[in-house]
Protein backbone atom coordinates (compact mmCIF):
# COMPACT_ATOMS: atom_id res chain seq x y z
CA UNK A 1 0.00 0.00 0.00
CA UNK A 2 2.71 2.31 0.77
CA UNK A 3 4.43 1.57 -2.46
CA UNK A 4 1.24 2.33 -4.38
CA UNK A 5 1.03 5.87 -2.56
CA UNK A 6 4.82 6.73 -2.91
CA UNK A 7 4.42 5.78 -6.33
CA UNK A 8 0.93 8.06 -7.10
CA UNK A 9 2.71 10.86 -5.12
CA UNK A 10 5.80 10.14 -7.56
CA UNK A 11 3.60 10.21 -10.76
CA UNK A 12 1.76 13.63 -9.40
CA UNK A 13 4.68 15.33 -8.60
CA UNK A 14 6.50 14.65 -12.43
CA UNK A 15 3.57 16.04 -13.83
CA UNK A 16 3.29 18.90 -11.60
CA UNK A 17 7.01 19.88 -13.12
CA UNK A 18 5.40 19.07 -16.49
CA UNK A 19 2.74 21.38 -16.36
CA UNK A 20 2.68 24.94 -18.07
CA UNK A 21 3.49 27.66 -16.88
CA UNK A 22 0.79 29.21 -14.06
CA UNK A 23 -1.68 31.88 -15.56
CA UNK A 24 -1.93 35.27 -13.92
CA UNK A 25 -5.10 34.37 -12.45
CA UNK A 26 -3.78 31.88 -10.31
CA UNK A 27 -2.99 33.26 -6.44
CA UNK A 28 0.21 32.13 -4.65
CA UNK A 29 -0.48 31.51 -1.28
CA UNK A 30 2.76 30.67 0.04
CA UNK A 31 3.99 34.27 -0.45
CA UNK A 32 0.71 35.13 2.07
CA UNK A 33 1.99 32.57 4.40
CA UNK A 34 5.29 33.45 5.33
CA UNK A 35 7.77 35.60 6.37
CA UNK A 36 8.21 38.90 4.51
CA UNK A 37 8.74 43.10 5.14
CA UNK A 38 5.35 43.32 4.47
CA UNK A 39 1.91 43.58 6.53
CA UNK A 40 -0.95 42.84 4.46
CA UNK A 41 -4.21 44.72 5.70
CA UNK A 42 -7.50 44.25 4.70
CA UNK A 43 -8.94 46.64 2.03
CA UNK A 44 -12.32 47.23 -0.19
CA UNK A 45 -10.80 47.15 -3.47
CA UNK A 46 -9.62 43.84 -5.19
CA UNK A 47 -6.85 41.73 -4.22
CA UNK A 48 -9.02 42.57 -0.84
CA UNK A 49 -5.66 43.31 0.90
CA UNK A 50 -3.30 45.97 0.81
CA UNK A 51 0.63 45.30 1.61
CA UNK A 52 2.55 47.40 3.34
CA UNK A 53 6.28 47.80 3.37
CA UNK A 54 7.69 47.40 7.10
CA UNK A 55 11.18 49.47 7.67
CA UNK A 56 14.40 48.28 6.68
CA UNK A 57 17.07 48.57 9.27
CA UNK A 58 20.83 48.75 8.12
CA UNK A 59 22.22 45.68 8.75
CA UNK A 60 24.73 45.03 11.95
CA UNK A 61 27.78 43.83 10.82
CA UNK A 62 29.93 41.74 13.88
CA UNK A 63 33.00 39.60 12.86
CA UNK A 64 32.34 39.33 9.48
CA UNK A 65 28.50 37.80 10.50
CA UNK A 66 25.71 40.12 8.75
CA UNK A 67 22.62 40.24 11.40
CA UNK A 68 19.32 42.06 10.20
CA UNK A 69 17.57 43.64 12.90
CA UNK A 70 14.68 44.89 10.14
CA UNK A 71 10.92 43.66 11.55
CA UNK A 72 9.32 41.19 10.08
CA UNK A 73 5.65 39.87 9.58
CA UNK A 74 5.98 37.33 12.28
CA UNK A 75 8.29 39.80 14.61
CA UNK A 76 5.06 42.32 14.21
CA UNK A 77 2.43 39.48 15.03
CA UNK A 78 4.94 38.36 17.67
CA UNK A 79 4.83 41.25 19.31
CA UNK A 80 1.26 41.96 18.47
CA UNK A 81 0.34 38.79 20.74
CA UNK A 82 2.68 39.25 23.63
CA UNK A 83 1.00 42.81 23.84
CA UNK A 84 -2.33 41.03 24.18
CA UNK A 85 -1.54 38.30 26.60
CA UNK A 86 -0.19 41.06 29.27
CA UNK A 87 -3.09 43.36 28.71
CA UNK A 88 -5.49 40.67 28.97
CA UNK A 89 -3.42 39.09 31.92
CA UNK A 90 -3.56 42.65 33.96
CA UNK A 91 -7.27 43.56 32.72
CA UNK A 92 -8.37 40.12 34.26
CA UNK A 93 -6.15 40.33 37.48
CA UNK A 94 -7.55 43.97 38.08
CA UNK A 95 -11.17 43.00 38.04
CA UNK A 96 -10.32 39.70 39.58
CA UNK A 97 -9.01 42.12 42.53
CA UNK A 98 -11.82 44.24 42.39
CA UNK A 99 -14.22 41.61 43.00
CA UNK A 100 -12.53 39.73 46.05
CA UNK A 101 -12.23 43.54 47.39
CA UNK A 102 -15.90 43.70 46.74
CA UNK A 103 -16.40 40.34 48.12
CA UNK A 104 -18.03 38.89 45.32
CA UNK A 105 -16.94 36.79 42.48
CA UNK A 106 -16.15 38.14 39.25
CA UNK A 107 -18.25 38.28 36.25
CA UNK A 108 -18.12 38.45 32.43
CA UNK A 109 -14.60 37.93 30.48
CA UNK A 110 -12.34 37.78 33.72
CA UNK A 111 -14.58 34.85 35.56
CA UNK A 112 -13.99 32.72 32.31
CA UNK A 113 -10.05 33.61 32.22
CA UNK A 114 -10.40 32.43 36.02
CA UNK A 115 -11.94 29.46 35.01
CA UNK A 116 -9.57 28.79 32.05
CA UNK A 117 -6.61 29.35 34.14
CA UNK A 118 -7.64 27.53 37.20
CA UNK A 119 -8.54 24.37 34.55
CA UNK A 120 -5.38 24.61 33.20
CA UNK A 121 -3.20 24.69 36.64
CA UNK A 122 -4.98 21.60 38.17
CA UNK A 123 -6.02 19.57 35.31
CA UNK A 124 -3.11 20.36 33.57
CA UNK A 125 0.10 21.34 34.77
CA UNK A 126 -0.15 20.26 38.49
CA UNK A 127 -0.95 16.34 37.34
CA UNK A 128 1.41 16.62 34.90
CA UNK A 129 4.80 18.46 36.47
CA UNK A 130 4.68 16.30 39.87
CA UNK A 131 5.17 17.94 43.40
CA UNK A 132 7.36 20.32 42.11
CA UNK A 133 4.91 22.23 39.53
CA UNK A 134 3.57 25.11 41.87
CA UNK A 135 7.11 26.96 40.52
CA UNK A 136 6.26 26.25 37.03
CA UNK A 137 2.62 27.99 37.13
CA UNK A 138 3.23 31.33 36.13
CA UNK A 139 5.53 30.16 33.09
CA UNK A 140 3.46 27.81 31.49
CA UNK A 141 0.19 29.74 31.79
CA UNK A 142 2.07 32.82 30.66
CA UNK A 143 3.38 30.53 27.76
CA UNK A 144 0.32 28.57 27.10
CA UNK A 145 -1.55 31.98 26.43
CA UNK A 146 0.94 33.30 24.50
CA UNK A 147 0.53 30.46 22.40
CA UNK A 148 -2.79 30.03 21.96
CA UNK A 149 -3.09 33.92 20.90
CA UNK A 150 -0.12 33.83 18.33
CA UNK A 151 -2.66 30.87 17.03
CA UNK A 152 -5.58 32.72 17.43
CA UNK A 153 -4.05 35.49 15.33
CA UNK A 154 -2.84 33.23 12.84
CA UNK A 155 -6.26 32.28 11.97
CA UNK A 156 -7.02 35.58 10.67
CA UNK A 157 -7.24 35.95 6.67
CA UNK A 158 -4.76 39.04 6.99
CA UNK A 159 -2.38 37.86 9.74
CA UNK A 160 0.69 35.85 10.31
CA UNK A 161 1.46 33.35 12.79
CA UNK A 162 4.28 33.88 14.16
CA UNK A 163 4.76 30.43 16.01
CA UNK A 164 4.80 29.10 12.42
CA UNK A 165 8.68 29.89 12.52
CA UNK A 166 11.20 27.66 13.45
CA UNK A 167 13.21 30.34 14.95
CA UNK A 168 10.38 31.60 17.45
CA UNK A 169 9.65 27.95 18.14
CA UNK A 170 13.45 27.12 18.52
CA UNK A 171 13.99 30.16 20.76
CA UNK A 172 11.32 29.04 22.98
CA UNK A 173 12.61 25.53 24.10
CA UNK A 174 16.03 27.55 24.74
CA UNK A 175 13.99 29.90 27.12
CA UNK A 176 11.97 26.95 28.33
CA UNK A 177 15.90 24.69 28.65
CA UNK A 178 17.20 27.89 30.97
CA UNK A 179 13.91 28.12 33.03
CA UNK A 180 14.34 24.33 33.73
CA UNK A 181 17.59 24.24 34.36
CA UNK A 182 18.24 27.62 36.52
CA UNK A 183 15.49 26.20 39.17
CA UNK A 184 16.52 22.65 38.84
CA UNK A 185 19.69 24.39 40.42
CA UNK A 186 18.26 26.29 42.55
CA UNK A 187 16.33 23.18 44.28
Amino acid sequence: MVAVLLTLAGRAAAAQARAPASSSKEIDIMAHLGNSHTIELPSWNVPYYKEIELPRLAPIRVDGLTIDLSPTRHAVFLALAAVLVGLVFLYTSRVVARAEAAGRPPRGFAAAMEAMVLYIRQEVILPNVGPHGEGYVNYLLTVFFFILTCNLLGLLPWSATPTSNIAVTGAMAALSLVVIEISGMQA
